[in-house]
């Protein structure tokens, strides 16, 4: 039997980051020093690493809230869902389905957390970054991926998701 609380439950304020583990701290070093040598905007390895501390603090996903389970209203009282854009669940889809996800440093729980719709929909970190750091840090993927000029500044991915209203 385990028992592992947040800092919300728990009523402290640690921050976010208290919960990453030992390997997490290791590969975001990493990722950071690869992100740097790149000439990205090392927002995106905090994006990462902020959704990765949230995940673990909230027992590995376990007690985070399901946005979708038909229990949201809008103002006129219709039943919201929301979902990833078509760009966002094409990458959600890509990285699920890759062969690097099986192999990649990074914590699957929290991939395939991320990516469901479910939970990942209204806050998530950036997927294409995402998606090339399992690239990157993965035995079946690509050693030597790049991150080009896309990169070196970073686009916010506030409010990056459908909101449907049911009547």
């Amino acid at each position: 039997f385990r028992v592992s609380l947040g800092k919300a439950e728990c009523g402290t304020s640690m921050p976010e980051t208290s919960f990453l583990t030992r390997d997490d701290r290791r590969l975001l070093g990493e990722v950071y020093e690869w992100a740097r040598d790149q000439g990205a905007d090392l927002f995106y390895v905090d994006d990462l690493a902020f959704g990765l501390a949230s995940y673990r603090e909230k027992d590995d996903g376990r007690i985070w809230s399901c946005h979708n389970q038909g229990k949201t209203y809008d103002m006129e009282g219709h039943k919201v869902f929301y979902s990833f854009t078509d760009t966002n669940a094409a990458t959600a889809k890509r990285i699920i389905e890759g062969s690097a996800l099986t192999t990649t440093r990074l914590d699957q729980g929290f991939i395939r957390f991320i990516t469901d719709k479910d939970y990942g929909a209204l806050g998530h970190n950036h997927f294409e970054f995402m998606e090339k750091v399992i690239n990157r840090f993965s035995t079946s993927g690509e050693r030597d991926q790049q991150l080009g000029p896309d990169y070196a500044t970073y686009k916010s991915q506030k409010n990056d998701y459908i909101r449907e209203g049911l009547k």
